[in-house]
């Protein structure tokens, strides 16, 4: 009897599962995924994969989209025009050339 493939590194490193009241859905896709241990059937197996891998993205997705919104969100009041303009060539893969120290 095979069991259940044990979840991705990274959902498994996140809070421990008693503190699901902060995170329902977290709670309810371990839930989910660990009283199916004794499940067999690859295609269910894949299933429940597929949801904690989707809970991982979901989660991931939420974090960058919190991160960009704390960059915009104020930028021209914490960073100077300098400073905008280097982090906007540095998300396009560029650099700003250097510039004479007198001039800024």
């Amino acid at each position: 009897m095979s069991r259940t493939p044990p979840l991705s590194k990274e959902l498994a490193k996140k809070e421990p599962v008693q503190n699901t009241h902060l995170n329902p859905t977290r709670a309810f896709i371990l839930k989910r995924y660990r009283s199916a241990q004794n499940i067999t059937d690859k295609e269910e197996i894949a299933k429940l994969k597929a949801a904690a891998y989707d809970y991982l993205q979901l989660q991931k997705d939420l974090t960058e989209r919190a991160r960009l919104y704390d960059l915009d969100r104020g930028a021209e009041v914490v960073f100077t025009p300098k400073e905008m303009s280097r982090r906007a060539a540095a998300r396009s893969g560029l650099q700003l050339p250097k510039l004479d120290p007198d001039l800024e």
